[in-house]
């Protein structure tokens, strides 16, 4: 339905605009359809024609898969070049005795730093 509005200004018809009613949204409903991470197999009714994962659990492990995948294929290529080009031998720097997160309290902090650096056999502290 079109209506007709005019706009006065002054006593005076300035134009004709027209307005449209909103058009209605439509709810499209696909047919449902087995999930494509291995081992789910779910079926699940798609909110997009292209969605293939039943939830987003499922598409991140199979994302996960996909990039593991693919990091393994390049490492078998090109793991020794890449040993020889960057010179790594497979150590790593100090003993692994410091961990990933820090203590809870400083005096446990300092006496594991201190244990790392007898540990490598370092003499001097450069302290800031």
């Amino acid at each position: 339905m079109v209506q007709t509005v005019f706009i006065i200004q002054q006593n005076k018809i300035k134009g004709v605009q027209k307005i449209k009613e909103p058009k209605k949204k439509v709810k499209i409903i696909y047919k449902q359809k087995k999930c494509q991470y291995p081992g789910c197999n779910n079926l699940f009714t798609p909110r997009a024609p292209h969605q293939i994962y039943c939830s987003d659990e499922c598409r991140y492990y199979s994302d996960m898969d996909h990039t593991l995948e693919r990091v393994r294929k390049f490492r078998k290529k090109y793991g020794n070049v890449l040993r020889e080009l960057t010179g790594y031998v497979g150590m790593s720097l100090g003993t692994g005795k410091l961990g990933e997160h820090r203590c809870d309290s400083m005096e446990e902090e300092e006496r594991k730093i201190r244990q790392e650096i007898r540990a490598l056999g370092l003499t001097s502290v450069v302290s800031y």
